[in-house]
């Protein structure tokens, strides 16, 4: 059984915004290819990646995911 990790979210966040691989990570500041390692769960998303696109998707609950998969006991991506 395959689980959910924060890269799915985010690929649903973005599909559900209509938005492409490249255009959300000019968006995000990053290459389409990692972005894309993020997505199938290859690489792991760097905190201020992931406090981006919490903005730009506007999808508070990808703060939520993210902070599960932390592995700091911190409040996560520096926001409140």
């Amino acid at each position: 059984m395959q689980t959910c990790h924060f890269g799915t979210f985010l690929r649903q966040a973005r599909l559900e915004k209509g938005l492409t691989q490249q255009r959300l990570a000019a968006k995000l500041q990053i290459t389409q290819q990692m972005l894309s390692a993020i997505e199938r769960g290859c690489r792991r998303c760097h905190e201020d990646i992931a406090a981006r696109a919490v903005d730009v998707l506007g999808v508070p609950s990808l703060r939520a995911r993210y902070c599960l998969e932390c592995p700091f006991n911190c409040n996560g991506l520096g926001v409140a």
